[in-house]
């Protein structure tokens, strides 16, 4: 009887280690909203707006409250939701907003006030690209990779580059209805960038087609490269509008966000409610989702309207005003999350399970 036992266990795990792992972050459901959904949301923003241009304040002031402010809401959840990350972090919290306001305005009124989306377009760009870097480390190291993979990292970079440059050559006036400045870029950079993003498409997917065969664990950071060339080159290129592409990749990378800075605390919380940090702690818990996105999503509204009571007090309007602040907010945003999501910090990748 023992031996039969025996036996069974093995057999089960053999079997364990011969079934495909595709190296999920945190399992099928997640995983599929984070690779699918984002990009279907995404997708589905940009060609509606597209299609209906009308109806560009309703969908900029759905978004931004449903993810944009949302988004930023979430970065104070690492900041400041607990005593140890306020201490941490204090600096980020009460000195640079104040460095970042003084370097905005300055700039606005000595430069000029198109400074702001145009810093805001290519600052943004940047940000966008380098999380999609960090989220494709992320699928990386599950997937058991060690070291850089260059050609990972020639997409990664080439194809926002690309991107950057069409949307520079094409040199629409207005930029979220504001005044912008592109660089002066000719077509030729386009297409010398485009062949070279196209050629490291090439080449990275020559490679792995190999690769797919010998290791599953790595298909889902594949399918993850394949969101990244996707979603650039819908919402710089297809989507001529650059407003329309904005909303478009700015719902990918916030709703992105959003899930990992949620896992994040689930998993530095996965013990259960911490006495220490009982109030960050007992929203981390899965039970406890909706209320973690009620609060964040409250703090986001009382963003909003508090910047339209400013603006009903001023006369002006207040989706414009929102637009207006909203990359003041950003740039601030933009400076913290380069400080505190480095994978090279083992607390960072301990909580997102990447020891």
């Amino acid at each position: 009887m023992a031996g039969v036992v025996q036996s069974t266990v093995i057999q089960s795990a053999a079997a364990t280690r011969q079934r495909p792992v595709i190296g999920l972050l945190r399992g099928p459901t997640f995983d599929a909203v984070l690779l699918v959904g984002t990009v279907a949301l995404a997708v589905a923003g940009g060609l509606t707006l597209a299609a209906r241009p009308d109806l560009w304040e309703g969908a900029v002031l759905l978004f931004l409250l449903a993810l944009g402010l949302h988004h930023i809401v979430a970065t104070y959840t690492r900041l400041v939701f607990d005593r140890e990350s306020f201490r941490q972090h204090w600096m980020l919290v009460t000195i640079l907003p104040v460095v970042v306001v003084g370097g905005v305005v300055a700039s606005a009124f000595v430069i000029g006030f198109w400074t702001l989306p145009t810093a805001y377009f290519y600052w943004q760009s940047w940000h966008f690209a380098r999380q999609s870097y960090g989220m494709e480390r992320m699928y990386w190291r599950k997937a058991g990779g060690l070291g850089p993979d260059w050609a990972t990292r020639a997409v990664i970079y080439a194809v926002p580059l690309w991107a950057i440059l069409n949307r520079s050559f094409q040199r629409h006036f207005e930029y979220l209805r504001m005044e912008v400045r592109w660089l002066p870029v000719d077509q030729w950079m386009v297409l010398l960038a485009g062949g070279v993003a196209l050629g490291s498409v090439a080449v990275w997917a020559f490679t792995r087609v190999a690769l797919a065969r010998r290791e599953p664990a790595k298909l889902a950071h594949m399918g993850y490269l394949l969101t990244h060339v996707g979603i650039f080159a819908f919402s710089y290129a297809v989507l001529e509008n650059p407003d329309h592409g904005w909303l478009a990749v700015s719902i990918w990378h916030s709703l992105q966000y959003l899930m990992i800075v949620w896992m994040y605390h689930n998993n530095r919380f996965k013990g259960g409610v911490d006495p220490k940090h009982r109030f960050l702690s007992a929203l981390a818990q899965p039970r406890n989702l909706v209320v973690y996105l009620a609060i964040c999503m409250a703090l986001a509204a009382a963003i909003y309207f508090g910047i339209k009571a400013s603006g009903d007090l001023i006369k002006y309007n207040g989706v414009a005003l929102l637009l207006m602040l909203y990359p003041v907010v950003n740039f601030h945003h933009y400076i913290v999350d380069a400080l505190i999501w480095k994978l090279r910090k083992k607390p960072v990748a301990r909580q997102l399970g990447l020891e």
